[in-house]
C-alpha cells in the first residue's frame, strides 16, 4: 500500500511461485493519480522479486494504457499482445 500525506492512496499485489513474480494488481484512488504511486509500487515489487530470487517478473496491462507506459519506464518490455475478438453488430 502507498500513502500520500498519511492517507492510503494506492495498492498493489504480487504473487510469487516457482521463481516467477506476477504483478497481479495495481490501483490508485483517482484523486491521488499522477503522484508516482503506481511507479513506486512497481519498483517495490520488482525489488521484492529480486530479494525472493525470482528469475522473471511479469505483469499485464491493456495495450496503450498508462500501466503499460509505467512498466516500460521502469525497464519492463512487452513480450506479446493478445487480441480480443467480438462479433460484428
Amino acid at each position: 500500500m502507498a500513502f500520500l500525506n498519511d492517507i492510503p492512496a494506492a495498492v498493489a499485489a504480487m504473487h510469487i511461485d516457482n521463481n516467477i513474480a506476477s504483478c497481479a494488481l495495481a490501483a490508485t484512488i483517482p484523486e491521488f493519480r499522477n503522484n508516482g504511486l503506481k511507479t513506486g509500487l512497481l519498483h517495490r515489487r520488482i525489488y521484492e522479486a529480486y530479494n525472493a530470487n525470482c528469475e522473471i517478473v511479469v505483469a499485464q496491462a491493456d495495450f496503450g494504457a498508462s500501466s503499460q507506459n509505467i512498466m516500460e519506464r521502469v525497464g519492463m518490455q512487452m513480450a506479446w499482445t493478445r487480441a480480443v475478438w467480438v462479433p460484428r453488430k
